[in-house]
């Protein structure tokens, strides 16, 4: 992260209630993230005969209009929570303009509801946050719907509290990484580090204490990788090694020490080469009810 890209965020909002609920996200973190500013926007995908209009042809003012009531709430919860922010609305393709828009906007990181206002209800992750996680190099943050984030008053925090989930995967190392820049550009965190190794059998060992030094001399190696990076960049992490279903016992943990936030890698070392998104990854996403941010 370079400082041109420091403290400045991609808020992406289409309506919905996961939306509004990045927004009261963004709102409530910012000050403890050092988010210096906040790009709202809304894509609109309208009929062709207007993305068919000559380049830097005006937006019909229908659709501005109806953008601006879109973000709204989001505006709304920014200016209550002091957070600088400018609002765009785009035409074309949601996924494709977000990708392109953060990049071109010098975003570090896009910010989004996990799913649109046309997603089924049983839909964890919409369409349009996958395909946003596939087109993008860039971290990005998925928000649940979960309403009580998006309405009532903007309490700040004062600390933020990550669950970082490391594996020794190269997308785990880029979430180190993404860890460090934070707190280099001032974030104010506590980090809780986890690595999950597969459990072995039982019968393997003789007793319990093999096994806890088993474990323990399995994730050593990761989690000493985790400390010296976070030590340089200032931050103090505990360390938690716990073998069992990798997303069960990173939501289980999460939950536990009452994190903010889950950080890591979009896939992990069993990963298929040509994944963007691993299994572990959706499943987390499945089951956290707080944020998750995926790092490739």
């Amino acid at each position: 992260m370079t400082d041109s890209t420091a403290g400045k965020v991609l808020l992406a909002i289409d309506g919905s209630v996961a939306a509004d609920s990045a927004a009261a996200y963004l709102a409530r973190n910012a000050d403890a993230l050092g988010i210096r500013e906040v790009d709202i926007l809304n894509v609109q995908n309208v009929p062709s005969y207007y993305t068919h209009a000559e380049p830097g042809s005006p937006i019909p003012l229908d659709v501005i209009e109806f953008s601006t009531q879109v973000a709204a709430k989001a505006i709304r919860l920014l200016d209550m929570a002091k957070v600088r922010h400018r609002f765009v609305t785009q035409l074309g393709g949601p996924a494709d303009t977000i990708a392109h828009v953060a990049e071109a906007n010098r975003d570090a990181e896009i910010v989004m509801g996990s799913r649109g206002v046309s997603q089924l209800a049983g839909v964890v992750l919409g369409s349009v946050a996958y395909q946003v996680i596939h087109r993008t190099s860039l971290p990005v943050t998925l928000v649940r719907d979960l309403s009580d984030e998006a309405t009532g008053a903007v309490a700040t925090r004062e600390v933020h509290r990550v669950l970082l989930a490391v594996d020794g995967s190269t997308s785990a190392r880029k979430a180190i990484e993404y860890v460090c820049n934070l707190a280099r550009r001032g974030a104010r965190l506590d980090v809780e580090v986890l690595n999950a190794p597969r459990p072995v059998p039982a019968l393997c060992f003789e007793d319990q204490a093999m096994a806890d030094r088993y474990y323990r001399e399995q994730g050593a190696a990761v989690v000493d990788e985790v400390n010296g990076a976070l030590r340089d960049a200032g931050v103090h992490a505990n360390v938690h090694v716990e073998p069992g279903d990798a997303a069960e016992t990173i939501v289980r943990v999460a939950r536990g020490r009452n994190c903010t936030r889950i950080v890591m890698g979009s896939r992990g070392l069993g990963s298929i080469g040509n994944l963007v998104l691993g299994s572990v990854a959706y499943k987390v996403l499945q089951l956290a009810p707080i944020p998750v941010t995926l790092v490739r």
